[in-house]
């Protein structure tokens, strides 16, 4: 047993998480989670839209969605284009 036996300087016994969460039903827990209002509202959309970290993911998601874009552009019309004579096996 680490520290012969006895408990660690600094630790706390250990206790069930849950317990106290076993008294309440699922749906108080979830209405609980649900009607948290810590911080200012849509924190998230304010991240994006104005820190650097934000921008760039937009901007990099915008740069993989125009890449993707321009990817089925091309070969809708590769598709639609007729054979040639260097496509065709001799």
């Amino acid at each position: 047993m680490p520290c012969g036996g006895r408990p660690c300087a600094g630790t706390a016994p250990l206790t069930c998480v849950n317990a106290r969460l076993e008294a309440r039903s699922k749906i108080h827990t979830l209405t609980m989670v649900l009607k948290r209002t810590e911080g200012p509202p849509m924190k998230l959309l304010t991240d994006l839209f104005t820190t650097d970290y934000g921008l760039m993911s937009i901007t990099g998601i915008a740069i993989m969605l125009l890449g993707g874009i321009a990817s089925a552009v091309v070969v809708r019309r590769k598709m639609g284009e007729a054979p040639t004579v260097a496509d065709t096996p001799k």
